[in-house]
């Protein structure tokens, strides 16, 4: 006997709020790095204008992503202070994954025709609902701005929900049915690479759902052929886009510290790790936004014999898919959902969020195996995977918890994650009230020294456990500008310099530097000040990134900055022009350098500075009125 529609309503509705609720007490929780980067923006968001340009000017990817940045925009006015709103929308959207992957769920089972019909109910709303309460999938709801990741599934869902619907129109109308196909997983699509570039996996994973509900006992013909070779096309060009056709996988990036090809042969490590930490129940500290100390490996036998794992696994799935059915179906799915973000794109190695797709053709195959028992023991494995569900919610609850309470969730993430360095600066700004984009300076009464001892003690055992970390180490030499004296500061200074020379820069050191510029503008670091600064950024211009637009013009603008201070004005110009070099448009850099040739007498230089600036005037990045006020200055210096 079938379940009836109003049940399955009702049954969707009440585990959607449950899941809710689970993930409700984590929405007081804490912003994260890329929140602040990514979302700095909003906050002047005030009319039409503004809210276009924060919506199209998103650099988190190569297509900007102003689907996803655009769900921000009602939470504008508030902005930092309502995150615990933009954080409930993003556990709402999480329970609409749910109901959409539950209805794709059931409407591939009821193509499949594996079970029965009441079967199939049963066997779709448990995969959703496991699928749900994944503790590993937590901080795709958690960490704000993921809400691209959530968004970007939610499009791509719905658009393979459609895809799948419209098969049933094919005995009566293929053509209708075809066209309905390709105008959802389109538009579904469309929307989701603009949520998030990652979305491009969907049409891949249509062709995998293709290939297992349209099986026809001859050849392919007709609608069937043509919709087989269309979605071919999307497979083939993610294959050579990640592919050493298109780019050189020996290369070394500077800018990561690794080359594609060893990034391939982690991510075949990570793989079997994200398996074993989505299924194999983890302590709640274990899940959690800080991964940052998963550094690459050179290829180890223990590597190539992850990649050999997955090969065996690729081949068996391929050799077995129609003994093995949803043992394949689940291999296919999860390694076609890490098709981008987990292969040779040069991306940070290790983030929990890239599961969110990826895990559910797992989910799926272990519930369509657990209710196609039909031996004695049905019900003790029924029984026993529901127990297992609710473990999994369980878990999942205490996660929440701990994420809803920002100073116990920062410290045990810094105790479980010693590698962390984003783990250890989240926890002392949490411990200090800061956040990344505030400037530490000596005023801060509200501080205490006690706080600023943890900090310290944190940051130190951090450090140990990275020993290549420069973030957490200028961090340390802040926080001893307050509260150490003139020995603490010097040795921690000489330990920066010797770490620089085999370190690289990411843009929290950038921010640092500023931040330590503001420090000796007020003597607060005592025997360390503007010109031991500027021997330090000297060490720091050895650093592999240093070169890379964002961070070395940032730097050698404070080393100008530094050296303008001191009165050495030519060396300071030099160091303009180096910043020049690297960034052309980096417009802090020009105005900078008209302030300077103003100051030294050479207007000339300063026109000069602003004519090779003229492209950015095209370009629309520069703003031919700020010309206009620019050389006004010059004129009138």
């Amino acid at each position: 006997m079938a379940v009836s529609k109003n049940i399955r309503c009702f049954a969707v509705i009440f585990f959607a709020v449950i899941v809710v609720a689970l993930y409700y007490p984590a929405i007081s929780g804490a912003l994260y790095y890329d929140d602040y980067s990514n979302l700095a923006g909003l906050a002047s968001v005030s009319d039409w204008n503004s809210a276009l340009n924060f919506v199209f000017s998103g650099t988190a990817g190569p297509l900007g992503r102003p689907v996803a940045l655009l769900t921000f925009i009602p939470f504008a006015t508030a902005w930092p202070e309502n995150s615990a709103a933009v954080l409930f929308f993003n556990v709402v959207l999480h329970a609409a994954n749910f109901a959409v992957l539950y209805l794709l769920g059931y409407s591939i089972l009821s193509r499949i025709e594996c079970l029965e019909e009441r079967t199939q109910f049963y066997a779709a709303i448990t995969a959703a609902l496991m699928w749900a309460v994944l503790p590993i999938l937590a901080s795709t709801s958690l960490i704000t701005i993921q809400r691209m990741a959530g968004l970007a599934s939610f499009f791509g869902f719905l658009g393979l929900l459609g895809f799948v619907k419209a098969y049933s129109l094919y005995d009566r109308t293929p053509l209708k049915a075809f066209m309905l196909q390709f105008f959802s997983l389109g538009a579904g699509t469309f929307l989701s690479i603009y949520s998030k570039e990652s979305g491009a996996v969907f049409p891949v994973l249509a062709l995998l759902i293709d290939c297992f509900v349209r099986r026809p006992s001859g050849k392919l013909a007709g609608y069937d052929l043509l919709r087989r070779i269309i979605l071919i096309f999307p497979l083939v060009f993610i294959l050579y886009y990640i592919s050493p056709l298109r780019f050189d996988w020996l290369a070394f990036s500077e800018f990561r510290g690794f080359s594609p090809i060893q990034r391939v042969f982690n991510e075949f490590l990570i793989l079997w790790e994200y398996v074993y930490r989505a299924f194999i129940p983890q302590t709640p500290r274990q899940y959690g936004p800080f991964h940052d100390y998963y550094g690459v490996q050179p290829i180890t036998p223990g590597l190539v014999l992850a990649g050999v794992a997955w090969a065996v696994t690729f081949i068996l799935a391929v050799l077995f898919r129609k003994r093995m059915l949803w043992f394949s179906f689940a291999i296919f799915w999860f390694l076609v959902g890490h098709l981008i973000e987990s292969t040779s794109i040069l991306l940070e190695l290790y983030f929990e969020h890239r599961n969110y797709v990826s895990i559910y053709g797992v989910c799926l195959a272990l519930s369509v195996a657990v209710f196609k028992f039909n031996g004695r023991l049905r019900k003790i494995i029924i029984g026993l995977f529901v127990l297992y569900i609710v473990l999994l919610a369980a878990i999942l609850q205490a996660v929440t918890i701990l994420w809803g309470d920002p100073k116990a969730a920062a410290e045990s993430w810094a105790a479980a994650h010693p590698g962390s360095a984003r783990a250890a600066l989240h926890a002392v700004f949490i411990e200090t009230g800061r956040d990344k984009m505030d400037i530490y300076n000596k005023n801060s009464d509200y501080v205490s020294k006690e706080q600023y001892d943890f900090s310290l003690r944190v940051l130190d055992r951090t450090k140990s456990a990275c020993p290549s970390c420069l973030d957490i180490r200028i961090q340390a030499l802040m926080y001893s500008c307050l509260i150490s004296d003139d020995h603490d500061r010097l040795a921690r200074l000489d330990e920066i310099k010797d770490v620089a020379k085999s370190s690289s820069i990411n843009v929290t050191v950038v921010d640092q530097v500023f931040n330590l510029a503001e420090l000796t503008e007020k003597n607060a670091c005592g025997a360390v000040g503007d010109r031991e600064l500027i021997e330090l950024i000297s060490e720091l211009e050895q650093a592999a990134k240093f070169n890379i637009p964002e961070n070395g013009a940032k730097i050698l603008f404070v080393k100008a900055m530094l050296q303008h201070r001191l009165g050495d004005i030519q060396s300071a110009w030099d160091s303009l022009a180096q910043a020049e070099s690297i960034s052309l448009a980096a417009l802090p850099v020009l105005y900078y350098q008209v302030h300077l040739a103003v100051e030294m007498g050479a207007a000339d230089e300063a026109l000069k500075a602003i004519e090779r600036r003229s492209y950015l005037v095209s370009q629309g990045k520069l703003d031919p009125l700020e010309v206009d006020r620019l050389k006004e200055i010059i004129e009138g210096a």
